[in-house]
């Protein structure tokens, strides 16, 4: 999972500057992710791009150049799900997930209630789990991850 953050608005001076910075992080990670996974598997399964579960469900304005290059990630997501140029067996979803809980977010955010957030290592659990056959995610799935008491939990959309 690819990704980076921080606060900005169409006004900031060095908005260009932090578009391309949120698309290298974002959308050029997610391509080249995927892209060499098609590449060089021979067996394929799951792959997964991961957006961000505001930015699906509502808009942040402060937010901006996170807010676009995560938007096209979902951009991308849809245009992998025509199956173009993709091998027949292979499945792909994207995760809107809620805040990762991290040690940056913690920083980042030091007010919020990170009582909601995702911790990271329950999240690994969950893509072993769909990596072994379990609870797989169809082909074209948004998956929007919640966290439900000390477990995270998919909801297909």
């Amino acid at each position: 999972m690819a990704g980076d953050f921080f606060h900005d608005k169409i006004s900031d001076e060095n908005i260009v500057d932090n578009y391309h910075r949120q698309s290298d992080a974002n959308v050029v990670s997610s391509i080249l992710g995927i892209s060499l996974k098609f590449i060089t598997l021979c067996q394929l399964d799951i792959s997964h791009l991961t957006s961000a579960s505001h930015v699906y469900h509502r808009q942040t304005p402060a937010d901006l150049t996170y807010n676009v290059a995560k938007s096209a990630v979902l951009s991308l997501a849809t245009q992998l799900y025509t199956r173009t140029g993709l091998p027949q067996d292979c499945t792909v979803a994207t995760l809107i997930p809620d805040t990762f809980d991290t040690e940056q977010n913690r920083k980042t955010f030091p007010d919020a209630d990170s009582s909601k957030w995702l911790p990271v290592p329950k999240i690994a659990e969950l893509l072993r789990s769909w990596a072994e056959g379990n609870d797989t995610p169809k082909h074209g799935s948004l998956v929007r991850i919640l966290r439900k008491g000390d477990k995270v939990a998919p909801e297909y959309q």
